[in-house]
């Protein structure tokens, strides 16, 4: 069994990335995926290349901000200002409420966007590093998203993709525990469970590696050594090939980048939440790196 501990959001700005690499640099952090088309990817590129040993993914972007290709080609994602703003239920709805000629030019434009964004992380990185894929508040796992992902398999030599599979498990002990089972987190758990078993037969044909078990959509928000001691515990022994991947959100805005999202209030308030200090205390402490030490060391 492979654990992974993970964080995304890196290269969205310096701050949220430079919160995520004091999270590898002194804790059990081993990889992070990286926004194409954020603020700060270009510094979180030269800070990447000083950490061979820091595992990178591609974070797909279309939930914020402007696109990484040229704007023609992504006009249906676009607001009116140009930058994405579809949330995942509404970019699902207008693929389902589109017609044939609609649904094909959405379908063309997210996979003109993914392709785009995957060969700016290559371009940077090296062309010999596998692509890794997962994406921003999990919009791959839209079903017309995912099909263009994995239209794009070979293109862009995709080796792994996030599949946000998460066995139920309770946990009443951190900071309202409890309201992870009252809210959208629960909704969000279920949705991407249903998601899931639909895709995982696709990654398979195509060979391609993905998480038999993830961590991180009960609690997001919450996360911290109990949670993952909970979720630890439902992970089948058997599963020995198996990779569980647990999602952290250590990086948090500094107050001065506030002004990035100047027209979008409640994304400032998304990452310049004090739940995110929370959760990078919590993974850098201690106990919680010798909690991950003893799981690899159980499953190896």
């Amino acid at each position: 069994m492979e654990y992974l501990i993970h964080a995304d959001d890196f290269g969205l700005t310096e701050g949220i990335t430079d919160g995520i690499l004091g999270c590898f640099d002194h804790g059990p952090l081993t990889g992070t995926s990286i926004v194409a088309n954020g603020y700060a990817f270009d510094y979180a590129v030269s800070e990447v290349q000083r950490r061979p040993g820091l595992r990178l993914a591609v974070h797909l972007n279309l939930a914020e901000g402007r696109p990484v290709s040229r704007e023609a080609g992504v006009a249906p994602l676009l607001d009116a200002d140009r930058q994405f703003h579809l949330s995942f239920p509404a970019l699902w709805l207008r693929f389902l409420r589109a017609g044939p000629s609609g649904r094909l030019a959405l379908r063309d434009a997210v996979k003109h966007e993914l392709a785009a964004q995957i060969g700016k992380v290559r371009e940077a990185v090296g062309e010999d590093v596998p692509v890794r894929v997962d994406s921003h508040q999990h919009y791959h796992m839209i079903p017309f998203v995912f099909d263009a992902l994995l239209d794009l398999s070979d293109q862009c030599r995709i080796s792994y993709v996030r599949l946000p599979r998460e066995l139920f498990f309770w946990c009443g002990e951190g900071q309202r525990a409890w309201a992870n089972y009252a809210g959208a987190n629960l909704v969000k758990h279920l949705l991407l469970n249903g998601l899931c078993r639909r895709r995982e037969r696709r990654l398979m044909e195509l060979g391609i590696r993905y998480c038999h078990t993830f961590v991180g959509v009960l609690f997001t928000g919450n996360m911290s050594e109990a949670a993952v001691r909970a979720a630890a515990a439902q992970v089948p022994r058997h599963d020995c090939d198996g990779v569980v991947e647990v999602l952290f959100h250590p990086g948090g805005a500094r107050p001065d980048e506030e002004a990035l999202w100047a027209g979008r209030p409640e994304l400032a308030r998304y990452y310049l939440s004090p739940w995110r200090a929370r959760e990078r205390e919590a993974l850098m402490s201690p106990s919680l790196r010798g909690l991950v030490d003893s799981l690899r060391a159980a499953s190896s």
